[in-house]
C-alpha cells in the first residue's frame, strides 16, 4: 500500500507536494475543489449527456439502413436488434458516466464548504473567492 499524503507540520505532502492544511492557502484550494464541482465536472458532464442524446439519435435515423426489401421478408433483419442493443449500452454507459460525474461535482462542493467551516481563515477566502469569480 503506498501513502499517498504525509503530514509536514501545517502542511501535507501530496505526491511530492507540498499542500497548507490552514489559513489562505487552503481557502485557494478548496476554492479550486468548489470550482471544480460546481463548474468543471458539470460542464463535462453536458457533454456526456449530448453524446447519450446523439447515440440515441443515430439509432433511430439508422434504422432505415437495416430495413430489407419485401422479396426478403421485408423486416429489419436480426442485424438491426444487435444495433439497437449496442446504442441502448453505449448510451446507458455515457448517461452513467454523466450522472457519476454529477454527484462527483456536488461531493466536491460539499467537501470544499466541509472543510472550510473548520478553518474560519480558509472559509472566509473560500468564500471572498467565489464572489470574486462568480461560482456561487
Amino acid at each position: 500500500m503506498t501513502i499517498l499524503a504525509l503530514r509536514c507540520g501545517h502542511q501535507w505532502r501530496w505526491m511530492g507536494t507540498l499542500v497548507p492544511d490552514t489559513g489562505i492557502d487552503l481557502g485557494a484550494d478548496l476554492w479550486r475543489l468548489y470550482r471544480a464541482g460546481r463548474q468543471s465536472l458539470p460542464a463535462v458532464a453536458r457533454e456526456f449527456a449530448s453524446a447519450c442524446i446523439n447515440v440515441w439519435n443515430a439509432g433511430d435515423d439508422a434504422q432505415p439502413a437495416f430495413e430489407r426489401p419485401a422479396k426478403f421478408a421485408g423486416t429489419t433483419g436480426p442485424v438491426c436488434d444487435e444495433w439497437v442493443e449496442l446504442a441502448a449500452t453505449v448510451a446507458r454507459f455515457l448517461e452513467q458516466t454523466k450522472n457519476n460525474l454529477e454527484d462527483t461535482g456536488i461531493a466536491l462542493i460539499l467537501a470544499a464548504d466541509t472543510y472550510a467551516r473548520a478553518d474560519d481563515v480558509a472559509s472566509h477566502e473560500l468564500e471572498r473567492l467565489k464572489r470574486e469569480h462568480g461560482t456561487r
